[in-house]
């Protein structure tokens, strides 16, 4: 080879070691970079998702909280559940004193508000006079509260008592009061009233324990207080901030139109950095200005961060929507960019200047060790071959990873979709419940034979026939909450279960009482029918919509006659009615109809059609209700175990923040999906579910372990082809490679040639010097101790390893008893393990502190403690001995628990010296140490027999050391020598 050729090859070469693998690290780099900066990208979208997410929830919980009422009513729910908790027993003015300043804020309740507490027993209320509570007036409330307990827990009371009590309640809070109203169904709410010429709002709550009432609360507020709006908002906007943890802030701004009238709120705690409070006022005035855009500028103006109702201000993001109508605030949820959903690339520099400085070392490295540039040969190879398929899979790695994170997207988007649908179609199922009603209304009359009752004229009858139709709709979980019959010429009678609705029900037999009355004077035609009896109230009433168009009557009969209607009555439910006339031989004996509150039908639909969602544990449908008392609560009870649980109690408090909302709402979080969705028609219910995501949780993990194993595997496979094409290329390392095989075979006695000056030269001499090693640590190998071994290091050859040398120091000896009975008389497998086992253990013993173990002479083990200027060897040989027999004890315990045969074993120690040499024959070479003191310590072994104690046998040279190391010695009789007694001390 010319010199110009070998020139040109090692320019290649150099470039080649040099330039290949920085070049392709540098584009894995840049790729890993690239991938890394999508997936952010991805991540950060999801991100801005979720927080999207969170403040729509947030403004959802803001509107159902924005007056005065609703924040007293939430404080009062807070501070009912925790007296209930407390219990009866320990209730007392002075609890409840601590309860109302620990749940309601300081300028809530202040001096201008009247309170007063109640124990409950028996029904019957007593006040309390407490520190905080009112002293005066006591008689007057604790009737007013024992009123107020009757309408709302006393389904049995009589119209006498409730005409008695309404009276009286009227009488203190005012004509306009709604006594019955304000005990069935304001508890815990807020109610105007005028008490003492003035006008108030009054709060009543009581407080149960097993559904008995033990104690309760009532306050007068000024009406002054309860309408005062900034208060509220203020207050609504310093709680929020507290119980996001300062993740969210809200912000009520004046709406468009009102920004020269109305002032900012903000949460109290700006007020402690007047410097962010006005960055903060100055980005919402920035905000308003946006709003008061064309919606086409507005529009765009969003649209600058994303599709969505988030808008970037001063890298801070604000999400705002309107509040109610009543109210000339919007509200605005905001907080400073959260760090990953900061926007920006990463810039490939630093990565890059990091890879080439660790080339930079890398080849310094090899430059110092090899004096050339650039990397080895074989090393280069491999790295060109491996990261040349490297990147490859790393690409398809990444490209796979963002296929499944589409695909996990998409999963739970069709969970969101599936769930929702179903809770939709509840909804669109809750309009069969008046067809439901009517269908077994119809059903009752005729399977219970009720005509015949319900034609009598005798209210005895009527009244029956009422209970056993209210009965048979009870079983099949429906409602019948009151009838009316007229009968022509005789009764005209109302009946019902609660006396408490009887208003209400007496409001509707006199509005369909004139219907029945002119279409009863039609049939009388036909028929020659006496009138219907109309009270006064029911001619009132006839008189008045007599007036409408003349058909007007005769449509309300015929509208309702053997059809279920509905009529609304106030906001939240509306009544289920079913009219029928009956008659016998062609003539009309009565007018009978039967009506339900939808509530009741509703709510225990609702129960039904979640019980039969609830087949499964992945997903559970619930419902929240409003209680009376504006508490909510949740069901199915079927689920409470669940319900009860963090997942249920997240779930209640996601459904409860979002009840104003009047869209469906989500919120994930890793292991559950929360869904809600509005019940529109019963206002005072919403239904959701929760959705265990752990199916494709699982399916994630499983696709990403999938594809790990995958690009592994095929990593693997690289690096097997960069070797086979590296050892293709490179044939001297053939050689090599058959060289050391044939050392491994045990041919010693080959040797490699090369005639080059490069690694691979190198790599031959290196493989010549490793036989020679290898030769010469055979011949070392046949000598089996190691204590002549330290001394083989400073001799120059074998010759001189030879020859025997003088030693002193402490030799033990150990050997069992009776080993050769125990070998006849157990299997030889069982000999084998438990000699095996002891060997290895005492062997460890004696190698702890500081022996070796020169010899093992069938079960007996000789070891030696050599003499050292820093140690004792005779302290190190007790030592061992004690670790000896406690070991041998502890080998022994466990054997017996085994059920296996135990067996003893003695030790003799002695001090003295030694010889240690090497014997040698042409086949074997083994290092020995003999002498006096050896035999004495096998002697002593032999008299352990005798012993008592640990059997541990010493001469009178040992003594002192035992003795140091605190452990007592007892002579062994008629022999000289002594036992140590304690062997424990060590251990």
């Amino acid at each position: 080879m010319n010199k110009g050729s070998e020139k040109l090859q090692i320019a290649f070469r150099y470039a080649f070691g040099l330039f290949s693998p920085v070049v392709i690290s540098l584009a894995m780099v840049y790729a890993a970079l690239a991938v890394s900066d999508y997936q952010n990208d991805r991540q950060k979208q999801f991100q801005r998702q979720i927080w999207e997410e969170k403040a729509e929830i947030t403004l959802a919980s803001v509107r159902s909280n924005l007056t005065f009422a609703d924040q007293f009513t939430r404080f009062g729910n807070s501070l009912s559940t925790d007296i209930q908790k407390s219990g009866p027993a320990s209730f007392s003015g002075l609890l409840l004193k601590q309860a109302i300043q620990r749940h309601y804020p300081g300028d809530t309740l202040t001096e201008d508000c009247q309170q007063w507490a109640f124990t409950v027993a028996n029904g019957q209320s007593k006040a309390v006079a407490a520190v905080g509570f009112e002293k005066t007036r006591l008689r007057i409330m604790e009737k007013l509260f024992n009123a107020l307990l009757e309408f709302s827990n006393n389904p049995e009371i009589t119209s006498s008592q409730i005409n008695q009590n309404e009276k009286f309640v009227k009488s203190l809070l005012g004509q306009h009061s709604a006594p019955l109203q304000l005990g069935r169904l304001r508890e815990g709410r807020l109610t105007p009233v005028q008490f003492e010429s003035s006008n108030c709002y009054i709060y009543w709550r009581q407080f149960k324990a097993d559904d008995r009432t033990f104690g309760g609360w009532l306050t007068i507020i000024p009406a002054s207080r309860a309408v005062n709006l900034n208060m509220a908002l203020r207050s609504i906007a310093t709680r929020t901030l507290n119980e996001t943890r300062r993740y969210l802030a809200v912000a009520f701004v004046p709406c468009v139109g009102m920004e020269n009238r109305l002032q900012i709120i903000l949460p109290e705690q700006f007020d402690t950095d007047p410097d962010y409070r006005k960055s903060v006022t100055t980005m919402l005035a920035k905000l308003g200005k946006l709003y008061q855009q064309t919606p086409e500028a507005n529009s765009a103006a969003q649209n600058q961060a994303r599709p969505s109702k988030i808008i970037e201000i001063d890298n801070h993001l604000f999400v705002r929507d309107f509040t109610t109508v009543d109210i000339s605030y919007d509200a605005v949820v905001f907080a400073p960019i959260p760090r990953t959903l900061k926007s920006g690339k990463t810039s490939p520099w630093p990565a890059m200047t990091a890879t080439m400085a660790i080339w930079l070392i890398i080849f310094a490295f090899y430059y110092f060790k090899n004096g050339r540039a650039g990397l080895p040969l074989a090393v280069a190879f491999r790295v060109l071959f491996l990261f040349s398929g490297l990147l490859p899979i790393f690409l398809m790695l990444a490209l796979a990873h963002g296929l499944i994170e589409d695909s996990y997207a998409t999963s739970l988007i069709e969970l969101r979709q599936e769930n929702t649908e179903r809770l939709a179609r509840i909804s669109e199922k809750s309009d069969n419940l008046l067809h439901l009603f009517g269908d077994n209304v119809s059903r009752a009359i005729n399977d219970l034979n009720l005509q015949p009752l319900l034609k009598t004229n005798r209210r005895e009858d009527a009244e029956t026939a009422f209970n056993l139709a209210r009965n048979y709709l009870e079983k099949i979980e429906l409602a019948l909450d009151y009838a009316y019959v007229f009968v022509p010429g005789g009764m005209s009678e109302l009946f019902l279960h609660d006396q408490r609705r009887y208003k209400n029900a007496k409001t509707v037999m006199d509005l369909f009482g004139p219907s029945i009355y002119q279409i009863n004077q039609k049939y009388s035609v036909l028929w020659d029918l006496p009138e219907i009896n109309l009270d006064a109230s029911q001619k009132n009433f006839l008189k008045i919509l007599g007036g409408f168009h003349s058909s007007f009557l005769d449509d309300v009969f015929m509208y309702s006659y053997e059809k279920e209607i509905a009529i609304k009555f106030g906001y939240n439910s509306s009544d289920y009615f079913y009219t029928v006339a009956l008659s016998d031989k062609g003539r009309v004996r009565s007018y009978v109809g039967f009506a339900a509150n939808s509530e009741e039908l509703f709510r225990k639909f609702l129960a039904r059609e979640l019980d039969s969602l609830n087949i499964s544990d992945t997903t559970i449908f619930l419902a929240a209700e409003e209680l009376n008392n504006s508490e909510f609560t949740i069901f199915p009870f079927k689920k409470m175990n669940v319900l009860n649980s963090q997942v249920g109690k997240n779930a209640m408090s996601f459904i409860a923040r979002c009840r104003s909302s009047l869209f469906e709402k989500y919120m994930s979080d890793r292991d559950y999906m929360y869904v809600f969705y509005p019940m529109a028609k019963m206002q005072k219910y919403a239904t959701g579910c929760v959705v265990s995501l752990a199916g494709i949780n699982r399916e994630r993990s499983f696709k990403r372990l999938s594809v790990s194993f995958i690009a592994v595997v095929l990593a693997c496979i690289m690096y097997v082809l960069a070797s086979f094409a590296t050892s293709h290329m490179l044939k001297p390392v053939t050689e090599i490679n058959n060289a050391l095989q044939r050392i491994s075979a045990g041919n010693l006695e080959n040797r490699l040639c090369f005639a080059r000056t490069d690694e691979i030269g190198q790599l031959g001499d290196t493989i010549n010097m490793m036989l020679d090693g290898f030769k010469r640590r055979l011949r070392l190998g046949k000598f089996v101790s190691t204590t002549f071994e330290q001394s083989l290091i400073d001799n120059t050859s074998i010759e001189d390893s030879k020859r025997a040398k003088a030693m002193s120091g402490t030799v033990l000896f150990s050997d069992i008893r009776s080993f050769t009975t125990l070998s006849e008389s157990n299997p030889p497998e069982k000999i084998a393990a438990m000699l095996n086992l002891h060997l290895e253990t005492m062997s460890g013993m004696v190698q702890k502190f500081g022996g070796q173990v020169e010899q093992f002479i069938g079960d007996a083990v000789v070891a030696f403690f050599p003499d050292l200027p820093e140690k004792d060897s005779r302290i190190n040989a007790v030592k061992a001995a004690t670790a000896m027999h406690n070991a041998h004890r502890e080998i022994s315990q466990a054997r017996l628990a085994a059920g296996q045969f135990a067996y003893a074993f003695g030790i003799g120690l002695e001090h003295g010296q030694i010889i240690a040499g090497a014997l040698i024959t042409p086949s074997r070479s083994e290092f020995c140490i003999i002498g006096k003191t050896k035999a004495d310590a096998e002697h002593n072994e032999q008299q352990s027999k005798l012993g008592r104690h640990t059997r541990i046998i010493v001469s009178a040279a040992m003594v002192d050391a035992a003795s140091s190391l605190g452990l007592a010695t007892e002579q062994l009789m008629n022999t000289g020598l002594f036992e140590i007694t304690t062997g424990d001390r060590l251990s």
